[in-house]
């Protein structure tokens, strides 16, 4: 960081050396600077280069690396967009000799070019003198998004429908789950975001499932538990109890 010159005090001369080590100074950092940039603007010329230039890079291989790469160098970069945005609120309240039941609902919607999005929330609270209860208050949180979810690998946009949900009692958040539904995928996941099943290309995976009546016409497994005993499949491609 380059301080100011000193322009106050000291004679003229003094005044005029300090302001021409000053613009010395800030000469420098701009030539620093600039050639900062101008090495960037290599770097990106380069990497659009070695690109392009891929041998038979199938077309959506190279949609989805120069468009990175074209985003970053831009020079110039026009935007536009318009949004709707409305907010709705509703107030019911029961009160009897067992105590007053409150519950307020709020739903927000926004909407634009490339999703649309409703915001719900729920608050139930109850007040009464029943001892075991005292004060008790349930909000729920909830949106469903519909329109642009993600960007693929290939750079291309994923539309569809997200569905989430939270529910706190009192401090604490019992229930915070989300899923997504594609035209090719169908993902449920859980509180930390980890996807803990979903259905896609003919193909179903689930984490734990819990099936009373199961028909197949072909099944593989490695490990099948049955009470107390597990029968595993080995290396030698033999099954083993144990």
């Amino acid at each position: 960081m380059i301080r100011p010159p000193m322009l106050s005090g000291g004679t003229e001369a003094e005044q005029l050396k300090s302001l021409r080590g000053y613009l010395f100074q800030l000469s420098e950092e701009l030539e620093f600077a600039l050639g900062e940039v101008s090495r960037e603007q290599l770097a990106i010329r380069e990497e659009t280069r070695a690109a392009a230039q891929k041998p038979e890079q199938p077309p959506a291989a190279a949609f989805a690396a120069l468009k990175p790469l074209i985003i970053k160098s831009a020079e110039i970069v026009d935007r536009y967009s318009e949004e709707i945005t409305r907010r709705l609120e509703g107030k019911y309240v029961a009160a009897s000799q067992f105590g007053t039941f409150s519950q307020q609902t709020e739903q927000s919607i926004r909407e634009n070019s490339e999703e649309i999005r409703r915001s719900f929330r729920n608050i139930q609270k109850i007040e009464t003198e029943v001892a075991q209860l005292g004060a008790a208050m349930v909000d729920v949180n909830a949106y469903i998004k519909t329109g642009l979810l993600y960007c693929g690998e290939d750079a291309v946009p994923v539309y569809g429908v997200e569905i989430g949900q939270q529910t706190s009692e009192g401090d604490a958040v019992v229930f915070r789950k989300f899923a997504r539904l594609t035209a090719g995928k169908l993902s449920f996941y859980d509180q930390n975001d980890a996807e803990v099943a979903y259905i896609s290309d003919y193909r179903l995976h689930i984490t734990l499932a819990d099936i009373e009546d199961l028909e197949a016409g072909q099944a593989r497994l490695r490990q099948l538990r049955m009470g107390d005993y597990t029968w595993s499949l080995g290396t030698d491609g033999h099954y083993s109890l144990t």
